[in-house]
């Protein structure tokens, strides 16, 4: 099996979303079976779930529930577990890589995976909607199902 892990700073809202919408989406894919996405946090303070925006945002777009996800912080064991890291901002990437250098070579941000150097005047961030409305939530689970089907793509021409 695959692991994919989607980081973000608290594991409540960009990171779930990710997980979730990912793992909804490959159940179709057959040259995929086998792949799993799971989701922690740089900084998470106590096992809150998701975001109830972030949750009524992935609900209402794709039909995706996430209101079991619980926020959890990122170990040393989920980077090496993991086949691709994915954090969804290079703040995050470079905590990762001084923690743990070696995972250099599987760690991304989730924009410079399936971009690559598409957009070179574009932010590699996806952006936090932490505190913001609901329309903002909407639009990063909207951006992040667009970076998602990109994944996805990638990862069926790799499976040829």
């Amino acid at each position: 099996m695959k692991n994919i892990l989607f980081v973000c700073t608290g594991n409540t809202c960009r990171s779930p979303m990710a997980e979730g919408i990912f793992n909804h989406f490959i159940l179709n894919e057959d040259k995929l079976n086998g792949i799993k996405a799971s989701s922690a946090g740089i900084s998470v303070f106590g096992g809150d779930g998701a975001n109830p925006k972030a949750q009524k945002a992935v609900k209402e777009l794709f039909g995706i529930d996430i209101s079991s996800h619980r926020s959890r912080a990122i170990s040393k064991e989920d980077l090496e577990k993991a086949d691709i890291i994915l954090t969804m901002t290079r703040g995050h990437k470079e905590i990762i890589l001084s923690i743990m250098p070696n995972v250099k070579f599987k760690t991304w941000t989730l924009k410079e995976y399936v971009l690559g150097d598409k957009n070179l005047n574009e932010s590699m961030d996806v952006q936090d909607p932490y505190g913001m409305s609901e329309k903002e939530y909407k639009n990063c689970a909207q951006e992040l199902k667009e970076l998602i089907d990109e994944l996805i793509s990638r990862l069926n021409s790799k499976s040829k």
